[in-house]
């Protein structure tokens, strides 16, 4: 028996507006999606060449450690603050203060061993055995860096200070690793894979 013409009519209405409700959403999910794909200032992002890799650094607080990926590669940037740089030239119990026996372009084998004093940017794999290392704050209490500030490997307690130089008696035998990155805007670093991956 067919249905009367009304409730057929009903049901053709419901169905389309059923339809048209579930195209709306679908858009909106869409909409969602490609926003939250959308790369944020601090997203490494591709540059010509694939060796190398672009950060913009401009919207970084002082103070803030941001880990990011290079190639699978874990690079942290870090923009020291005025109390954490005055912090780096009372160290003593270094292995290698003076970067003598550790990785990092020529031109950053200073004190800060980065181009900028604030601005420092490290590979964050372990010179021991190329666990991440993450920061002091973030680690355990009783990580053995007395509140000083600085890089911890949870996986052999190797402790480094905020410019990837490691303490004395460390498992680390060497510092961490400076990349060779250089600025192709004030606020925009290019890091070079090559020189990331040493680890």
């Amino acid at each position: 028996m067919n249905p009367p013409n009304s409730t057929k009519k009903r049901r053709q209405l419901l169905v389309a507006g059923g339809g048209a409700f579930g195209l709306a959403g679908a858009a909106a999910v869409g909409t969602l999606l490609i926003q939250s794909m959308q790369p944020n200032k601090l997203t490494l992002q591709a540059s010509d060449d694939a060796s190398t890799q672009r950060i913009d650094v401009s919207g970084m607080e002082p103070g803030v450690v941001h880990a990011l990926s290079l190639q699978g590669i874990p690079i942290i940037v870090l923009r020291r603050t005025t109390a954490q740089l005055a912090h780096l030239s009372r160290e003593t119990d270094l292995a290698d203060p003076n970067s003598e026996e550790s990785a990092q372009p020529s031109e950053m084998k200073n004190q800060h061993r980065s181009l900028l004093p604030q601005l420092f940017v490290v590979n964050g794999k372990c010179t021991h055995l190329g666990c991440t290392v993450t920061t002091a704050t973030d680690a355990k209490p009783s990580n053995g860096l007395d509140g000083r500030d600085g890089f911890y490997c949870r996986c052999h307690a190797a402790k480094f200070d905020l410019a990837g130089r490691v303490y004395k008696g460390m498992p680390a035998p060497t510092n961490l690793i400076v990349p060779n990155y250089r600025f192709i805007e004030p606020e925009v670093l290019e890091i070079s894979y090559a020189s990331a991956k040493q680890v």
